[in-house]
């Protein structure tokens, strides 16, 4: 069994969901700043070989905003060598692949 790792930071609506109820009212975060956070995660679990697994939801990131900020993020982790961008199925594939080999 493969577990990819999760956490709240890389989740969309952690910093795109807006509402109004109390006590949770939030804002909604502009692309950059999510971008930003992403970027200076993904910089820092590249150095320590780490995974990042975003979690997207089309109705949050699917603003035309968010969608060039992600564009520009992928295009970002892809200037780094060894790095793989793909459905969390492929992912866990590659990461049973390297289970194996070790």
């Amino acid at each position: 069994m493969i577990e990819l790792p999760f956490s709240w930071l890389y989740d969309d609506t952690s910093h795109f969901f807006f509402t109004l109820q109390q006590p949770e009212r939030r804002r909604i975060c502009s692309p950059q700043y999510v971008k930003d956070i992403w970027q200076s995660e993904f910089d820092g679990l590249y150095e320590e070989g780490g995974l990042m697994t975003l979690v997207l939801h089309p109705q949050c990131i699917g603003r035309i905003s968010r969608i060039n900020m992600l564009e520009d993020l992928i295009c970002y982790m892809k200037t780094k060598p060894g790095v793989a961008i793909g459905p969390a199925l492929e992912i866990s594939r590659l990461a049973r692949k390297g289970l194996e080999q070790a």
